[in-house]
């Protein structure tokens, strides 16, 4: 729940989670992802045994729901997703891709807030103090992370990431296909900085709301606003979300017209795996 305060990503928080952790690890990371999501609110809010009761409740209903009614979703998208990159990509498709996915995150963050919100209007003024100063802590981190080095170093990082995250899908690239990423990646606007300071600015006002004890539903659309919509993105910000947002559509149509058989393969074998994996998750009974 409480990564987003880092940074939001366009997938499902949950689904986030298992792509990191690993394919081979996704029905594990699922079943427990409960024990990832109360250690994660445990961490921001310091919970006393009356709240990590009260957490436990939430997220177990929340996660039957999700497998219930939100991974069949999940599912059927992906083997959409797979389709669309089984031959030669096209710009409608990955249009009909950009707006699906990120639909999938804010349906499953919209019904995750209500959660939350219960668990955050029980916290005490002790508690909220705790959660500023991990605020803080996890925009040193930030810091530290994606803007101690020089913009040169910045931008290298930027395409080693972006190669890696690749070859995550189709397995190692070629170096026309690790330059190409660079040529496409290099000129986007660097976006740290103004990300960081906008959600300074959204974290303070939430501190802010719970420290005067607004009511739930407050809360409730306070973060839908943060989290879902991203309103109040200062002009800049936007701007140049915008802009990588399109030159990210470019490369990836470029860069899957370079696909030999072999990485084609690698990458629907991939999703074949998510496919399988989430789809028997769907089907076996909650425990």
């Amino acid at each position: 729940m409480f990564t987003l305060l880092r940074k939001t990503t366009k997938w499902s928080p949950m689904l986030a989670v298992l792509v990191l952790l690993g394919c081979s690890t996704i029905q594990f990371a699922y079943n427990n992802i409960d024990w990832f999501l109360l250690d994660k609110a445990d961490h921001y809010l310091s919970l006393t045994d009356a709240q990590r009761e009260l957490a436990e409740q939430l997220v177990a209903a929340r996660m039957e729901v999700h497998r219930r009614e939100e991974l069949p979703v999940y599912v059927a998208t992906l083997k959409e997703v797979r389709a669309m990159l089984a031959d030669n990509l096209t710009a409608d498709e990955l249009a009909i891709i950009r707006d699906k996915i990120p639909a999938l995150y804010r349906h499953t963050m919209r019904r995750t807030i209500p959660g939350i919100v219960q668990l955050l209007t029980t916290i005490d003024d002790g508690q909220i103090d705790h959660l500023q100063a991990r605020f803080e802590e996890r925009n040193r981190e930030f810091e530290s992370e994606f803007m101690a080095d020089s913009m040169q170093v910045r931008r290298e990082r930027r395409v080693e990431r972006s190669t890696g995250m690749a070859e995550f899908f189709t397995g190692p690239l070629r170096p026309e296909q690790v330059a190409l990423i660079a040529h496409h990646r290099n000129p986007m606007p660097l976006t740290a900085d103004d990300w960081l300071a906008y959600h300074q600015v959204r974290q303070q006002k939430l501190l802010a709301m719970l420290r005067r004890r607004a009511t739930a539903q407050e809360l409730e659309d306070f973060l839908i606003a943060w989290w879902v919509e991203l309103e109040d993105q200062p002009p800049a910000l936007k701007r140049k979300m915008q802009i990588n947002t399109d030159a990210w559509s470019q490369m990836m149509l470029e860069l899957d017209t370079t696909l030999d058989a072999q990485q084609r393969q690698k990458l629907l074998d991939k999703l074949d795996l998510f496919i399988n994996e989430l789809g028997e998750l769907v089907q076996e009974p909650a425990a």
